[in-house]
């Protein structure tokens, strides 16, 4: 949905819009600001197993905070640096019905690090800017390095009495190194005003390495054979920017 949202103002605005030759106006501008904004994580995925049980990782949202600095500007295209960082959780989510075990009743589980990770990004992004009547349309892509420390857990439970349990056992790692390479598209707009200027930008991030990936057993069910299992989560986010660029001051005559 929010690439299909993308592309069609993509060619809306390419018919409304009034094209300039320059990016003049980021000159009145420092070309340090400041982003805050937030990120919405999906892409859970797990092997086939029966509905009675079920083990998969949850979608969650994200704050993030970031410094960028315009570094280059050629005619209508904007070269952005900088680095950021968002809030990387795990949230997994486990599911017994009461016919797998001996209880009167379903189990739902769910594990949450509430702590949470920080991961730092280093994007590199180039941007169209175009005129508006009062304002500028940007269409950016970014090439981002992300870092987080290598990262390897495991979950172990059983459920059940002395006499007959069921069990889970689950194993993940975080990539296969501390390095996570991601693409970004968005669509932004720039609002110029006398002593600021505000930047938004809807965006789509998709991961070129799997956010997590792991494997699961569940053993001792009542109604289904022991089972073995894989898992993962990709991490690809869609969200919001807001970015903050003050005046530059005027120089004394």
């Amino acid at each position: 949905m929010i690439k299909k949202i993308i592309v069609s103002f993509f060619i809306i605005s390419i018919f409304h819009s009034k094209a300039q030759s320059n990016t003049k106006f980021l000159d009145k501008y420092n070309k340090l600001n400041f982003e805050i904004g937030i990120a919405y994580f999906y892409g859970s995925k797990t092997s086939t197993i029966p509905s009675s049980i079920n083990y998969r990782y949850i979608n969650y949202t994200s704050p993030r905070f970031g410094l960028h600095y315009d570094f280059l500007q050629i005619r209508q295209f904007n070269f952005k640096i900088g680095i950021s960082t968002f809030l990387l959780q795990e949230i997994d989510e486990h599911y017994f019905s009461k016919e797998e075990t001996v209880l009167d009743y379903d189990i739902k589980k769910r594990y949450i690090t509430t702590s949470g990770d920080w991961q730092f990004n280093m994007p590199i992004t180039v941007e169209y800017i175009t005129y508006l009547p009062k304002s500028k349309l940007s269409f950016n892509a970014s090439f981002i390095i992300g870092y987080q420390d290598y990262s390897y857990g495991e979950t172990e439970f059983e459920i059940g009495n002395n006499n007959e349990t069921a069990s889970f056992k689950g194993e993940y790692s975080r990539g296969n190194n501390a390095w996570h390479p991601s693409t970004q598209i968005g669509i932004g707009m720039y609002f110029p005003f006398k002593k600021w200027m505000l930047r938004t930008n809807l965006y789509y991030n998709i991961m070129l390495e799997k956010m997590y990936e792991g494997t699961f057993e569940f053993r001792g069910l009542r109604q289904s054979p022991d089972i073995d299992g894989t898992y993962s989560f990709s991490g690809n986010s869609f969200g919001i920017e807001f970015s903050i660029y003050l005046a530059k001051r005027k120089k004394k005559q």
